[in-house]
């Protein structure tokens, strides 16, 4: 029985010495793979953007002249509450 017992445990060692290789080499190969379909489709989308009519360009947006001076001097926003109306905790 024990002689069964180690000659089992040592075809198991000799399978997994012997799969460790292959297994390294299908990774290696599916990285290649994995490689060359990015390349593939790089070159791809080089190409198709190649075909294609450029997109118009927008005008840029018009800017307000002074926007710059209103953010520094904290102009614009909610106007100031009224006279005789009372906000914050001190109102009721």
């Amino acid at each position: 029985m024990p002689v069964t017992v180690l000659a089992h445990v040592l075809a198991a060692a000799l399978t997994l010495a012997a799969l460790a290789p292959l297994c390294a080499a299908v990774l290696r190969l599916r990285r290649d793979i994995a490689a060359l379909r990015r390349e593939l489709a790089h070159e791809r989308a080089h190409r198709i953007a190649a075909e294609l009519p450029p997109e118009p360009r927008r005008p840029p947006a018009p800017r307000e002249p002074r926007a710059g001076l209103r953010l520094i001097t904290g102009g614009g926003g909610r106007p100031a509450p009224a006279p005789g109306h009372h906000h914050g905790p001190a109102a009721s």
